[in-house]
């Protein structure tokens, strides 16, 4: 969840270069777990309205499967 949370938060920071941000709300899904090895993180904007930005996001393992993914809004303050 952390992992998510901090690559949607780089990617609205990239996104909003000039603002403030923070996060409004974060729904995770765990499907599966990973023991050892290499974990990637995915993230998207899906939505953008005046001072809201929603993006989602996706942990895989290092063959690609996929063990959680969540959606954010992050607000502009």
């Amino acid at each position: 969840m952390s992992m998510m949370d901090n690559a949607m938060g780089l990617l609205v920071m990239l996104a909003e270069s000039n603002e403030r941000t923070v996060t409004a709300n974060m729904n995770t899904h765990f499907l599966s777990s990973a023991r050892e090895g290499t974990l990637i993180c995915e993230a998207e904007t899906i939505h953008r309205t005046g001072r809201t930005i929603t993006l989602r996001a996706s942990v895989m393992d290092g063959d690609g499967k996929l063990l959680a993914w969540g959606s954010g809004a992050y607000r502009k303050i």
